[in-house]
């Protein structure tokens, strides 16, 4: 299949499952995953930075017209993507580097530290724009960690039940 078609399949799934499936989620009157992130997560190593960059901003700015949020997704998008080959060199080490990194064939370890390293800061970023107060820290903090721990759940669930053949 087509690189652009399946990214382009799997950004319009995600969103749909977040509005009609992942948004309903409200454990604890609290705690909501954000699963459309898995976007971020997998788009291709070596896609340049920009592209991340847009397609991040085009997937936030998705949620946002839809959950009528005022841009949060599309920040906390934006800056998961700014960081992103931060996190990568820092989960992947020289792999990342040399550009070598197939995902599937990185130890477990690696793949999880990156993908709860996205989550959190994702979480973050949109938490702290929800409550907007700097005073709420203890708040904004709670929600990013146990939303996070959701997320990070349902996306290991989603990347085991839609593994690769390929490794």
């Amino acid at each position: 299949m087509n690189t652009i078609l399946k990214h382009g399949i799997r950004f319009i799934l995600l969103v749909l499952l977040q509005i009609f499936i992942f948004n309903k989620i409200n454990l604890f009157e609290f705690v909501n995953p954000q699963v459309y992130i898995i976007f971020i997560i997998l788009l291709p190593f070596n896609l340049s930075h920009a592209r991340v960059m847009l397609l991040s901003f085009l997937l936030g700015l998705s949620l946002d017209f839809f959950d009528d949020t005022g841009g949060m997704h599309a920040a906390a998008c934006v800056f998961a993507a700014y960081i992103r080959p931060f996190l990568l060199r820092f989960a992947f080490g020289i792999s990342y580097e040399l550009n070598t990194l197939k995902f599937n064939q990185t130890p477990v370890t690696q793949r999880l530290s990156y993908i709860g390293l996205v989550i959190l800061t994702h979480h973050f970023v949109l938490y702290l724009l929800e409550y907007f107060n700097l005073e709420r820290m203890l708040d904004i903090l709670e929600k990013t960690i146990y939303s996070s721990v959701l997320t990070f759940l349902f996306i290991i669930l989603i990347t085991l039940i839609f593994k690769s053949k390929k490794t």
